[in-house]
Protein backbone atom coordinates (compact mmCIF):
# COMPACT_ATOMS: atom_id res chain seq x y z
CA UNK A 1 0.00 0.00 0.00
CA UNK A 2 3.01 2.30 0.85
CA UNK A 3 3.52 2.23 -3.52
CA UNK A 4 0.00 3.93 -3.48
CA UNK A 5 1.41 7.00 -1.75
CA UNK A 6 4.62 7.44 -3.83
CA UNK A 7 4.58 11.01 -5.58
CA UNK A 8 6.43 10.16 -8.51
CA UNK A 9 3.78 7.82 -10.08
CA UNK A 10 0.87 9.59 -11.61
CA UNK A 11 -2.21 9.58 -9.89
CA UNK A 12 -4.22 7.02 -12.56
CA UNK A 13 -1.27 4.39 -11.53
CA UNK A 14 -1.50 5.29 -7.58
CA UNK A 15 -5.33 4.63 -7.79
CA UNK A 16 -4.73 1.30 -9.93
CA UNK A 17 -1.83 0.09 -7.02
CA UNK A 18 -4.52 1.18 -4.18
CA UNK A 19 -7.51 -0.91 -6.00
CA UNK A 20 -5.47 -3.56 -5.99
CA UNK A 21 -4.17 -3.68 -2.34
CA UNK A 22 -7.72 -3.35 -1.50
CA UNK A 23 -8.88 -5.96 -3.27
CA UNK A 24 -6.20 -8.03 -2.02
CA UNK A 25 -7.22 -7.19 1.69
CA UNK A 26 -10.45 -8.09 0.92
CA UNK A 27 -9.85 -11.58 -1.32
CA UNK A 28 -7.32 -12.52 1.56
CA UNK A 29 -9.48 -11.86 5.07
CA UNK A 30 -6.21 -13.64 7.01
CA UNK A 31 -3.94 -10.90 6.13
CA UNK A 32 -6.52 -7.88 6.84
CA UNK A 33 -8.14 -5.86 9.84
CA UNK A 34 -10.61 -3.58 10.18
CA UNK A 35 -7.92 -1.17 10.16
CA UNK A 36 -6.31 -1.84 7.19
CA UNK A 37 -9.64 -1.84 5.03
CA UNK A 38 -9.97 1.29 6.26
CA UNK A 39 -6.74 2.49 5.29
CA UNK A 40 -6.92 1.22 2.16
CA UNK A 41 -10.05 2.87 1.27
CA UNK A 42 -8.51 6.21 2.51
CA UNK A 43 -5.76 5.97 -0.22
CA UNK A 44 -8.63 5.23 -3.05
CA UNK A 45 -10.33 8.17 -1.69
CA UNK A 46 -7.42 10.28 -1.55
CA UNK A 47 -5.93 9.55 -4.73
CA UNK A 48 -9.69 10.27 -6.51
CA UNK A 49 -9.76 13.59 -4.81
CA UNK A 50 -5.98 14.13 -6.99
CA UNK A 51 -7.79 12.77 -10.57
CA UNK A 52 -7.91 15.49 -13.01
CA UNK A 53 -11.72 16.48 -13.99
CA UNK A 54 -11.48 13.88 -17.04
CA UNK A 55 -11.84 16.91 -19.46
CA UNK A 56 -9.63 15.02 -22.30
CA UNK A 57 -12.35 12.61 -22.43
CA UNK A 58 -15.92 12.41 -24.37
CA UNK A 59 -19.37 12.87 -22.34
CA UNK A 60 -19.64 9.07 -22.47
CA UNK A 61 -16.43 8.39 -20.90
CA UNK A 62 -16.95 10.74 -18.23
CA UNK A 63 -20.02 10.00 -17.69
CA UNK A 64 -19.06 6.50 -16.70
CA UNK A 65 -15.80 7.63 -14.91
CA UNK A 66 -18.26 9.53 -12.93
CA UNK A 67 -20.50 6.26 -12.31
CA UNK A 68 -17.35 4.52 -10.73
CA UNK A 69 -16.13 7.43 -8.91
CA UNK A 70 -19.85 7.12 -7.06
CA UNK A 71 -19.39 3.14 -6.40
CA UNK A 72 -15.65 3.35 -4.96
CA UNK A 73 -17.23 6.70 -2.56
CA UNK A 74 -20.05 4.43 -1.87
CA UNK A 75 -17.82 0.84 -1.29
CA UNK A 76 -15.68 2.46 1.14
CA UNK A 77 -18.44 4.19 2.81
CA UNK A 78 -19.98 0.64 3.19
CA UNK A 79 -16.64 -0.84 4.52
CA UNK A 80 -16.90 2.11 7.11
CA UNK A 81 -20.13 1.32 8.10
CA UNK A 82 -19.21 -2.04 8.67
CA UNK A 83 -16.69 -1.82 10.73
CA UNK A 84 -18.21 0.90 12.90
CA UNK A 85 -16.04 3.41 12.17
CA UNK A 86 -19.48 5.69 11.69
CA UNK A 87 -17.58 8.91 11.79
CA UNK A 88 -15.33 8.25 9.12
CA UNK A 89 -18.39 6.83 6.99
CA UNK A 90 -19.62 10.36 7.14
CA UNK A 91 -16.36 12.04 6.65
CA UNK A 92 -15.75 9.66 3.47
CA UNK A 93 -19.54 10.50 2.29
CA UNK A 94 -18.94 14.30 2.49
CA UNK A 95 -15.81 14.20 0.57
CA UNK A 96 -17.42 11.71 -2.19
CA UNK A 97 -20.75 14.19 -2.50
CA UNK A 98 -18.25 17.03 -3.05
CA UNK A 99 -16.08 14.97 -6.11
CA UNK A 100 -19.37 13.98 -7.39
CA UNK A 101 -20.18 17.41 -7.26
CA UNK A 102 -17.12 18.50 -9.13
CA UNK A 103 -17.59 16.13 -11.83
CA UNK A 104 -20.83 17.18 -12.23
CA UNK A 105 -20.65 20.39 -12.87
CA UNK A 106 -17.50 19.94 -14.40
CA UNK A 107 -19.85 18.33 -17.17
CA UNK A 108 -22.37 20.91 -17.47
CA UNK A 109 -19.36 23.31 -19.02
CA UNK A 110 -20.13 22.13 -22.62
CA UNK A 111 -24.23 23.35 -21.52
CA UNK A 112 -22.89 26.79 -20.93
CA UNK A 113 -20.92 27.09 -24.41
CA UNK A 114 -23.78 25.61 -26.46
CA UNK A 115 -25.93 28.27 -25.32
CA UNK A 116 -23.69 30.90 -26.67
CA UNK A 117 -23.77 29.30 -29.71
CA UNK A 118 -27.56 27.79 -30.09
CA UNK A 119 -29.55 28.77 -27.35
CA UNK A 120 -32.47 26.83 -28.74
CA UNK A 121 -30.67 23.57 -28.64
CA UNK A 122 -29.59 24.35 -24.87
CA UNK A 123 -32.83 25.32 -24.19
CA UNK A 124 -34.09 21.97 -24.92
CA UNK A 125 -31.12 20.20 -24.23
CA UNK A 126 -31.62 21.63 -20.35
CA UNK A 127 -35.58 20.08 -20.95
CA UNK A 128 -34.22 16.67 -21.41
CA UNK A 129 -31.83 16.94 -17.98
CA UNK A 130 -34.46 17.94 -16.20
CA UNK A 131 -36.83 15.26 -17.26
CA UNK A 132 -34.24 12.85 -17.19
CA UNK A 133 -32.88 14.42 -12.91
CA UNK A 134 -36.81 14.18 -12.05
CA UNK A 135 -37.47 10.45 -13.38
CA UNK A 136 -34.42 9.74 -11.33
CA UNK A 137 -35.43 11.39 -8.44
CA UNK A 138 -38.61 9.05 -9.06
CA UNK A 139 -36.76 5.91 -8.82
CA UNK A 140 -34.55 6.92 -6.56
CA UNK A 141 -36.98 7.25 -4.09
CA UNK A 142 -38.38 3.71 -4.38
CA UNK A 143 -34.72 2.20 -4.36
CA UNK A 144 -32.63 3.99 -2.25
CA UNK A 145 -29.62 1.23 -2.76
CA UNK A 146 -29.47 2.13 -6.71
CA UNK A 147 -26.01 2.22 -6.89
CA UNK A 148 -23.63 -0.55 -6.86
CA UNK A 149 -21.88 -1.11 -3.91
CA UNK A 150 -20.17 -4.01 -4.44
CA UNK A 151 -17.02 -2.42 -6.79
CA UNK A 152 -14.72 -4.13 -3.96
CA UNK A 153 -17.07 -6.50 -2.48
CA UNK A 154 -16.44 -6.11 1.84
CA UNK A 155 -16.50 -9.88 3.39
CA UNK A 156 -16.17 -11.08 6.78
CA UNK A 157 -17.47 -7.32 7.95
CA UNK A 158 -21.07 -8.04 9.07
CA UNK A 159 -22.10 -6.75 6.05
Amino acid sequence: MAASSQSLASPAIRLQIALHALMFLDENPEFSTAEMLLSAHSRVLDVLSELSVWLGHDMKRRLEESQKLGQLVNSAVSTAIGVNALQRAVEWLDAGRGLIWTQAMSLRNPLHELEQIRPDLARALEDVRVQLRNSINASVGSDATGLMLNVVPVTGQGN
